[in-house]
């Protein structure tokens, strides 16, 4: 499986559309087994989705994301798992182990 997260730092970036870079993961059974960076700067929305879809990524954890990213990445049939938050490590860990907790939503994203 291809697992993405956008990145802030080392942190979930709080919005998928601004993240600078994403972490690409392959994951055999419950460990990674390679990891890559990739640089997001200057592409738009509709330009991320398209590089996610070209390295075959299956789920993205994110943080907030707009309805119009969230239906163009289902579309292309790509599990999104919004509304998670802190260290992107940990969020790999807990997806990892099946406790990857979302936050509520504020308004809409």
């Amino acid at each position: 499986m291809r697992l993405a997260i956008p990145l802030f730092g080392s942190r979930v970036s709080p919005r998928f559309d601004h993240a600078p870079r994403l972490l690409l993961l392959s994951v055999e059974g419950h460990r990674v087994v390679a990891r890559e960076e990739i640089f997001l700067f200057h592409l738009t929305p509709w330009q991320r989705i398209e590089k996610l879809r070209a390295l075959g990524a299956q789920v993205v954890i994110c943080g907030g994301i707009d309805q119009t990213c969230r239906h163009w990445l289902a579309a292309s049939r790509i599990q999104v798992i919004p509304q998670v938050g802190g260290e992107a490590g940990q969020a790999v860990n807990d997806f990892l182990a099946g406790r990857l907790r979302t936050f509520p939503q504020k308004g809409n994203a």
